[in-house]
């Protein structure tokens, strides 16, 4: 089960995610622990990580959008088909290495998602085409918990 900021996470992170998170280890084998390791308010929220900036670079995906007849999908997630925004996605570094090894990942892996709107006009007007990260829009965190 993945958990963003205490709820209970019912879709992927945007695709980008959901590929990582379908290699999540099974809990029961035997795993290295990771460096950085998710931390809890008393309420059991999710504490938000520091520093994921430097963490492994996942990937990116642009406009990247759910079926709305999907039992699991939200109205939210159904909404963001209509405004393009980037995905960029990190992992932490102890985790993706363990991953390269095993080919799946440890529990407790901690995915960060970087929202950014998708802009096409810089101030320098330098650009003559295509699409880079534009402001961060929001920023979203979850881990693999199946003890959770």
């Amino acid at each position: 089960m993945l958990l963003v900021f205490g709820r209970r996470w019912r879709s992927s992170l945007c695709g980008c995610a959901a590929l990582v998170c379908a290699s999540v280890a099974d809990p029961t084998q035997g795993q290295t622990p990771s460096s950085v390791e998710p931390q809890y308010a008393a309420n059991g929220d999710l504490l938000f990580p520091n520093g994921f900036e430097t963490w492994i670079f996942v990937g990116s995906n642009l406009g990247l959008s759910y079926r709305s007849d999907l039992p699991v999908t939200t109205l939210a997630e159904s909404a963001r088909a209509s405004t393009q925004f980037f995905h960029n996605v990190y992992v932490v570094p102890d985790a993706y290495s363990y991953f390269l090894v095993n080919k799946v990942f440890p529990e407790k892996t901690i995915l960060v998602m970087e929202v950014h709107a998708a802009a096409d006009k810089e101030p320098s007007n330098v650009i003559a085409s295509g699409l880079y990260n534009g402001k961060r829009v929001g920023v979203e965190a979850a881990v693999s918990a199946a003890s959770r």
